[in-house]
């Protein structure tokens, strides 16, 4: 019998190893603490990431938690209210029903086309503080979301006369930590999109949310200790990263006045 060649051994040795390593990334990556989910849009799509454990941490930290079996409100004011807010968070195949150790991080267009101010696709341009945060599920549990309890410090853009000085107004976006009956937790997100935090202060720019008085966050810039930085990701909201707060606001009431 002819002997193995060195060559051939050598080639069969690292396609055994290969396989293995394939076998070990299938094993270890559910716990990566990450993995992607596309939107029902046509125009979403997925794209992996394998951030830092303790970006992880600080990243998830900004999340408020929604229990997915929570009861509804037992008053039936707030049941009627909470309801309605919820159907606007529906469809969004964001939430699974059972546990899972992924993430899942919605990838969409939606900053494609929107300017560094959007003042004109704003229906309120407000300067808030956050007193307290909540995560809710919407009607359908496909969706999650944050909603903001925020002091209102000054409404740069409005035609409500109630938005006034030191009211109080909720704010909202979607994502949020679902926490299920067995005690594991799962992060929905839209990518791109971060959560405000509470005791900040910021400047948003909002869409109303049907008939209600409340909002939903549109983008928005953190200002702290007269410096501007944006909130979310998007490449054209760097403009105004570090841009002292006057000039900031100067920039924003032009783009109003268009």
């Amino acid at each position: 019998m002819r002997k193995p060649n060195r060559i051939n051994v050598l080639l069969g040795f690292l396609i055994v190893a290969g396989i293995g390593c394939l076998v070990l990334v299938s094993i270890v990556a559910p716990w990566s603490g990450a993995r992607l989910t596309a939107s029902a849009s046509k125009k979403s799509s997925v794209q992996p990431t394998r951030p830092h454990p303790q970006d992880i941490q600080e990243f998830k930290n900004r999340f408020s938690k929604a229990d997915f079996d929570a009861p509804e409100p037992s008053d039936p004011a707030e049941k009627e209210k909470r309801k309605y807010k919820n159907k606007h968070f529906n469809k969004m195949n964001m939430v699974s029903r059972e546990p899972t150790r992924y993430w899942s991080i919605l990838v969409t267009e939606w900053d494609v086309g929107l300017p560094p101010l959007p003042a004109a696709q704003s229906s309120a341009i407000l300067i808030v503080e956050p007193l307290t945060s909540a995560a809710h599920l919407s009607d359908d549990k496909t969706g999650v979301y944050t909603e903001f309890s925020a002091k209102l410090h000054e409404a740069v853009k409005s035609d409500d006369p109630l938005l006034t000085k030191n009211s109080l107004v909720n704010v909202s976006r979607p994502g949020g930590v679902v926490r299920y009956r067995n005690g594991e937790e799962s992060l929905s997100a839209i990518k791109g999109q971060n959560m405000l935090r509470v005791g900040k202060r910021y400047l948003l720019f909002l869409k109303p949310i049907g008939q209600t008085k409340d909002f939903e966050i549109v983008t928005g810039y953190e200002i702290d200790n007269g410096k501007v930085m944006p909130l979310d990701d998007a490449s054209q909201f760097k403009t105004y990263k570090g841009v002292d707060e006057e000039t900031f606001l100067k920039a924003v009431r032009a783009a109003i006045t268009g």
